[in-house]
């Protein structure tokens, strides 16, 4: 038992170390690393960030911004158009269309809202669909006819709300095969 003790910590670090090593069998990838924005890649890492104001002329039900879109490697790559609409306290209605170097790329579907106790007028938001959300009949380019789903996980700073939003928000788009 005392050997257990005395050992086991030592071989769990040595399998770890091992495992981490250049010389590993076993290959660990960074979560953004991949084909990156190529057309023909099965997912896309996106980062949506910054500071809007709220466009004019929309519907007083819905709200409309245009953040900011950059890739894991944190080069701008486009703008994002946003246009939620509240269905109850914590969801929304979510229309997303990415303006991207390749194409547009739509989606639909439900977005969470919360606040977070740890920062007054901060929200926590996520997308976190089971099923289909992008519209292959509503994307063009390289997006035209592809299916798939959206997952987003961020913050929104709404202290000037309606008027102005920050986002913060890390997407992955998985395209079905």
């Amino acid at each position: 038992m005392a050997l257990r003790r005395t050992f086991g910590p030592v071989l769990f670090a040595g399998l770890v170390l091992a495992l981490l090593s250049p010389f590993s069998p076993v290959t660990l990838r960074s979560a953004g690393a991949g084909e990156g924005m190529s057309s023909g890649s099965r997912s896309l890492f996106l980062q949506v960030r910054g500071t809007v104001d709220r466009k004019e002329g929309t519907p007083l039900e819905r709200f409309v911004y245009e953040p900011d879109v950059y890739d894991m490697n944190n080069q701008k790559i486009g703008t994002v158009t946003h246009d939620v609409m509240f269905t109850s306290p914590n969801t929304l209605d979510l229309v997303s269309t990415f303006h991207l170097p390749d194409g547009e790329l739509a989606n639909k579907g439900v977005e969470a809202i919360g606040p977070d106790g740890s920062k007054q007028g901060f929200y926590l938001i996520g997308v976190h669909a089971d099923g289909t959300t992008l519209q292959p009949d509503k994307s063009t380019g390289a997006y035209a006819g592809r299916a798939g789903r959206l997952r987003m996980s961020g913050w929104h700073d709404a202290n000037k709300f309606p008027q102005t939003v920050t986002f913060n928000d890390f997407y992955e788009i998985t395209f079905n095969s």
